[in-house]
């Protein structure tokens, strides 16, 4: 039990609340990006997304839920491009 306490002391110090929040800040640039009418704006900005992977994953999702219609879609996609790059990663023997 104590070791456990530990570990979780040790898990909040290793990476700070700032990280996250860093993301966060990252994220939503990307998603007003992604909102442009410009069609090539708004495909750059999933591309973006999809190039933060497995650490973006839940602002990008709580973003999501957030949106609705095409912005929505979107994020979903890259959400999932991202689940599928860190499958293929762990099949390749990269994670």
């Amino acid at each position: 039990m104590n070791r456990l306490l530990v570990m979780a002391a040790l898990a909040a110090i290793l990476v700070p609340p700032q990280q996250d929040d860093e993301m966060t800040k990252k994220v939503k640039l990307l998603v007003e990006q992604l909102r442009s009418d410009d069609v090539q704006t708004a495909d750059d900005a999933v591309a973006e997304l999809v190039k933060l992977g497995k650490g973006a994953l839940a602002a990008i999702k709580d973003e999501a839920l957030k949106s609705t219609g095409d912005t929505k879609l979107k994020l979903e996609a890259a959400a999932a491009e991202i689940g599928k790059n860190d499958r293929r990663g762990k099949v390749m023997g990269h994670a």
